[in-house]
């Protein structure tokens, strides 16, 4: 049953997958591509707002790898570690993490002060 599961699995996000290997020029590439390709992604549903990360795109963000918060939810719904490697609540309206190491993908880690001022920006954001 698991292998039929598996099968059947795979068959399904064949079609999804395939769009994600197309050349600027509409050509198949396994290859590198050229410099400054684009990777495509076909989605099953269009994004709500621009793929904003402030809105209800946000959890499609989360899904296709492009963004990562504090917390994750385990199997269970649990909060689990992501960016936060562990924290714990200090008073009533206050909690401390301690971050793990990580960097952005322009190469700059992530610091406190970066996670703040992107939670600064969150609370004022309008998707």
């Amino acid at each position: 049953m698991k292998g039929r599961l598996r099968f059947l699995t795979a068959l399904a996000l064949a079609p999804c997958l395939a769009g994600c290997f197309v050349s600027p020029d509409g050509q198949s590439s396994s290859a590198g591509g050229p410099s400054g390709a684009r990777l495509r992604v076909a989605l099953a549903f269009p994004p709500a707002e621009n793929l904003s990360p402030y809105g209800a795109d946000a959890t499609l963000l989360s899904r296709l790898g492009v963004t990562e918060g504090l917390t994750a939810l385990d199997a269970n719904g649990a909060a689990a570690p992501a960016l936060a490697g562990s924290w714990h609540r200090e008073g009533d309206r206050t909690w401390r993490f301690t971050l793990r190491e990580a960097t952005f993908q322009d190469g700059t880690d992530v610091t406190p002060a970066a996670v703040a001022a992107a939670l600064t920006h969150a609370t004022k954001a309008e998707p």
